[in-house]
């Protein structure tokens, strides 16, 4: 019967080898690094400053940068302020709305993944 294709091999060379915690913990930190490393992240704006983006689920990753709702946010209340003053115009009021309505997707998108636990 040992040498029946059938039957399963006992050895401890056929069990999977455990990692220990340090080894585990290097090979989640290359692994997370390596996605941090294809994400593109970081946007260039004038005078040297920057957006760095979130990368990776927050769950996994933690907060590590802004959410595209973040920026929409941002520059809803920036056209706002230009249509509440002296520079308001037809043009400003459409692209005011198409960035709130983009808000809104997007809220709309995270609720759902939230919901379904993604």
């Amino acid at each position: 019967m040992d040498g029946d294709k059938n039957t399963p091999q006992c050895s401890l060379d056929n069990l999977p080898r455990q990692e220990s915690p340090e080894r585990l913990a290097l090979n989640l930190r290359l692994k997370a690094q390596e996605i941090l490393d294809r994400c593109p992240r970081h946007v260039r704006l004038t005078l040297g400053n920057e957006l760095l983006f979130q990368c990776g689920p927050v769950r996994e990753f933690g907060v590590n940068g802004c959410q595209i709702e973040d920026v929409l946010t941002v520059l809803i209340d920036r056209l706002e302020a230009f249509q509440g003053g002296q520079y308001p115009s037809r043009e400003g009021s459409i692209a005011l709305m198409k960035m709130q309505e983009a808000l809104m997707w997007l809220n709309r998108r995270t609720a759902d993944r939230k919901e379904r636990g993604v």
